[in-house]
């Protein structure tokens, strides 16, 4: 229930953008995706647009989206409430961890494989390089 609750706090914009973001994880795999791997993809979608508040600008908040998947080794994400309240010791976790926001002394990365954090690190440095090679990741390609 926790889960489901942070999630609708969220604004509508990163709810929208959390869904194109899964949506994406569901081509790179080919609809073959565990729930981990999605709740990895939600979360890390909810990181990344909490950065960027100010700006609804799709694109530039995909292309971090993108980044953090590359850099998949180094994730720390708790979004602040848990260590604040002291539920997750500094020593807890080490990287690469995202605490499960429903039960926030389990780290919802280990339901992921290696094997996936690469995929998903490899699609999106492809994308990132096709998208620089077409010259058109641009802001009025994307509407959410």
């Amino acid at each position: 229930e926790c889960y489901h609750d942070f999630f609708a706090t969220q604004s509508p914009f990163c709810v929208s953008f959390i869904r194109v973001c899964k949506f994406w994880c569901l081509k790179v795999f080919l609809n073959n995706v565990h729930f981990g791997l999605l709740r990895y993809v939600e979360a890390l979608g909810v990181y990344v647009c909490s950065r960027k508040q100010q700006s609804n600008d799709f694109h530039v908040i995909f292309l971090d989206f993108l980044l953090a998947l590359k850099k998949y080794n180094s994730i720390k994400l708790d979004f602040g409430y848990y260590v604040q309240r002291n539920f997750v010791g500094k020593e807890r976790f080490k990287a690469p961890f995202i605490v499960d926001v429903s039960f926030p002394y389990s780290n919802i990365l280990t339901e992921i494989t290696p094997g996936e954090f690469e995929r998903l690190a490899d699609a999106s440095e492809e994308f990132l390089k096709s998208m620089k090679t077409a010259r058109c990741f641009r802001t009025d390609l994307f509407s959410v």
